[in-house]
């Protein structure tokens, strides 16, 4: 219940939010499918200990089937306490 897969178009740019509250994490991404998604389960951990990961993955481990480069540009990443 705590993962939801989204589908991302390759050539629009995206823009995505977590919002991470003691009751629930909200998800939400203007170029995804689904668009938004909030989590309520009673596992969400407790706030002080957040580590941030971004990770490109391979869909189904095959390398792109036009073979050109794969990129992702970080314009910003906002932390708030």
């Amino acid at each position: 219940g705590n993962l939801v897969r989204t589908a991302l178009s390759a050539s629009t740019p995206t823009t995505v939010t977590f919002t991470w509250r003691a009751d629930r994490i909200s998800f939400s991404s203007s170029g995804a499918s689904p668009a938004t998604w909030t989590y309520t389960g009673s596992d969400i951990p407790a706030p002080g200990d957040e580590v941030v990961h971004m990770n490109l993955w391979l869909n189904n481990s095959k390398a792109p089937t036009d073979r050109k480069a794969v990129e992702v540009v970080i314009r910003s990443f906002t932390y708030t306490p």
